[in-house]
């Protein structure tokens, strides 16, 4: 299979839902989520596809003949169900080139990222494929001090050689990207430039309130910028390789009124594409 990336969260914290925006910022990979059925609408973003968690054959399948490398992450609530895929399909699991599981500070985060580092460990998943990225640590204090029951487990567990360093330190700049809807990973790979479209704008004598949004949106680019260091640490230590520019898909417009996300929404096999009412349920019960 190409170069697939599994993303295993612990939570429905904002940071941990970007990483995977922070790897495809560097492979250029397709964002694929793994969801639990519901009936609320669900917004998703350009060019990304939403799996049902009870349809892992339909994942598998879809990577297996995908024509360019994936990066599939998968909900807090989905996560037990593709692990039991992944045990029932022995192999299954060292298919991915990288495994990433995702923790906050918060004890039930840690405990959950425990029991999927378990549940990987009783299938023999290859230590190599495995990484934790550490979200949400605060920036005076060590990952040993903040994850303590994470970074027992890793010490004297199966995975003891897994990298400690793939660490996001606190900060609200992924909220802000999240309000404003600012596509990451676009924004993080250089892609989108929000002070280029400011500028084009303002030559253009667009009215005031698009100006505005726009500078807003140039500040919470900035933010993410701020974070960079970090960012590139991390993907670094989980050793997520970089792909040309020239390689990766094309750029995003950046335009003022921002398009229809383009999803494709598999339910139950069938690709439900752009036809669809953007407003639609995608993940019907």
């Amino acid at each position: 299979m190409n170069l697939h990336y599994l993303i295993l969260t612990s939570g429905n914290d904002l940071q941990e839902s970007a990483v995977a925006d922070l790897v495809r910022s560097r492979t250029g990979a397709r964002l694929v989520r793994v969801e639990v059925p519901r009936k609320a609408s669900a917004k998703l973003e350009p060019d990304a596809v939403c799996v049902r968690a009870d349809r892992p054959d339909e994942l598998y399948c879809m990577l297996a003949s995908a024509s360019r490398a994936c990066c599939v992450a998968v909900s807090a609530p989905s996560v037990a169900p593709t692990l039991e895929f992944l045990a029932e399909h022995p192999g299954t699991a060292n298919d991915f080139a990288l495994i990433i599981c995702t923790a906050t500070p918060r004890e039930g985060s840690q405990q959950s990222a425990v029991g999927t580092l378990a549940k990987l460990a009783s299938m023999g998943v290859d230590p190599t494929r495995i990484g934790v990225v550490y979200t949400r640590t605060p920036r005076d204090a060590s990952v040993e001090q903040t994850f303590k029951q994470l970074a027992g487990y890793l010490a004297n567990g199966p995975f003891a050689a897994i990298c400690r360093e793939a660490v996001l330190k606190d900060s609200t700049a992924f909220e802000r990207a999240r309000e404003l809807q600012l596509p990451i990973a676009d924004v993080l790979s250089g892609q989108v430039r929000f002070e280029s479209a400011l500028e084009g704008a303002r030559q253009a004598g667009e009215p005031e309130e698009l100006l505005h949004a726009l500078a807003r949106k140039l500040l919470a680019q900035r933010a993410l910028t701020g974070c960079r260091v970090d960012i590139d640490k991390a993907l670094d230590m989980l050793r997520v390789p970089h792909i040309p520019q020239q390689e990766l898909p094309p750029a995003v417009s950046v335009t003022s009124t921002p398009p229809q996300p383009h999803a494709v929404v598999l339910d139950g096999g069938v690709a439900l594409d752009e036809t669809s009412p953007p407003n639609s349920e995608p993940l019907p019960a």
